[in-house]
C-alpha cells in the first residue's frame, strides 16, 4: 500500500484504516503473514504493547483464550480499556462479505494523547523487537532502519542497535579478495553535523560488533562508526534523517557504499532515483509533502485518540 514510513497511528488505528481504505489487502486468509521483501507469506507472531487491543477473526488465539488483555494501569496514566469502549468493525462497516474481509475487534486506550510518547505514559519500556531497546532507538529507527539491507551495520549485534553505524572490513569470499575498512567515522559525522539536521547530534565512535549466530554484518570486529544522539524528538524527522544518512554515504563513498540494497526498505522509486542523482536530500523530502498531506486527511477519520 502506498503510506509512509512513520504512520502515525496505533495498531488499532492502523488496522481500521487498511481495512476500510485497502480492503482487498486485508482477506481473512492472510492475518498474521509477512509479505515483506525476502518473505513468502511467513508467519509471524504480532506483539501486543499495552495500547488498543486488535482482534480478528482469523488471527484467534489457540486454546480459545481471550488473547492480549490490557494491562492494569499500575501507577502509570491508566492505558486500560474497560468492555464500554469496545468498537467493533464488522464486515459491513466497508461494504464487503464475511468471505473477503477479516472481522476486526479493536479495544481503545483510556488516558492515552496522541503527543505522548511511550516514556510518558509511566509504564516500563519493553522491547517490541530483539533489537529495538529503546525509547531513543524507536525514535531513530523509522530513518536509520532504511540502511538496514546495505553493506553498513546499524548496530545489530552490539547493545545500542539503531543508535549507532558503520562498517568495517568486508571479508574475502571464494570469488572475492576482502575489502579495507572503507568508512570513516569521523568524516561521515563532520559531514552529517554540516548538514543542521533538527533533532539530532553526531559524533564519532567506535564499536564491537559480536560473534554471534546471527551473523550481523562486520561481526567479530571492532568497526569504525558515527553515534547518533537525538536532542530534540519533537524536531527530528526520522525519516528524512534516513534520507540524509543513505545521501552523506552515496556522496562519500560512491564506490563502496551499495546505495541500490537500500531499495526495498526505502520503497519510493522516485526517492531512489534522486539519491543516486546526488539531489539534495531536503529537495527529495519536499517532493513527500503532497501525498503526505493527503494521507494525513485520509487517516484523520480512523484515529481514536486526539
Amino acid at each position: 500500500m502506498p503510506e509512509p514510513v512513520r504512520n502515525g497511528m496505533t495498531f488499532g488505528e492502523l488496522a481500521q484504516y487498511m481495512r476500510a481504505e485497502h480492503p482487498g489487502t486485508c482477506p481473512a486468509h492472510l492475518i498474521g503473514r509477512d509479505f515483506s521483501p525476502g518473505n513468502t507469506a511467513r508467519k509471524i507472531n504480532v506483539g501486543f504493547s499495552p495500547g488498543d487491543m486488535l482482534s480478528t477473526s482469523a488471527a484467534k488465539p489457540a486454546g480459545g483464550s481471550p488473547g492480549p488483555q490490557p494491562l492494569p494501569s499500575g501507577g502509570s496514566r491508566g492505558l486500560q480499556a474497560p468492555e464500554s469502549d469496545v468498537q467493533n468493525q464488522g464486515a459491513s462497516a466497508s461494504g464487503l462479505s464475511p468471505s473477503s474481509s477479516a472481522h476486526l475487534t479493536v479495544v481503545p486506550m483510556q488516558n492515552w494523547r496522541r503527543s505522548d510518547f511511550y516514556d510518558q505514559t509511566g509504564l516500563p519500556w519493553i522491547n517490541p523487537s530483539p533489537n529495538l531497546r529503546s525509547i531513543e532507538a524507536a525514535t531513530l529507527y523509522p530513518g536509520v532502519g532504511m540502511m538496514d539491507a546495505t553493506n553498513v551495520s546499524v548496530g545489530r549485534g552490539t547493545d545500542t542497535p539503531f543508535e549507532i553505524f558503520g562498517a568495517g572490513v568486508t571479508p574475502a569470499t571464494k570469488t572475492t579478495p576482502a575489502i579495507p575498512t572503507w568508512f570513516d567515522g569521523h568524516a561521515v559525522a563532520t559531514y552529517l553535523t554540516a548538514r543542521h539536521i533538527p533533532g539530532v547530534t553526531f559524533a564519532p565512535t567506535t564499536f564491537p560488533v559480536a560473534e554471534t549466530s546471527e551473523k550481523y554484518p562486520y561481526h567479530g570486529q571492532t568497526i569504525q562508526g558515527v553515534r547518533m544522539t537525538v536532542t530534540d524528538r519533537l524536531a527530528l524527522d526520522s525519516p528524512e534523517l534516513g534520507i540524509e544518512i543513505l545521501s552523506a554515504l552515496h556522496h562519500l563513498y560512491p564506490t563502496h557504499f551499495k546505495l541500490a540494497q537500500a531499495t526495498n526498505l526505502v520503497a519510493n522509486t522516485e526517492t531512489m532515483a534522486a539519491l543516486a542523482r546526488d539531489d539534495d536530500p531536503r529537495a527529495i523530502a519536499a517532493t513527500w509533502a503532497p501525498a503526505l498531506a493527503a494521507f494525513k486527511e485520509r487517516r484523520a477519520k480512523y484515529l481514536l485518540y486526539r
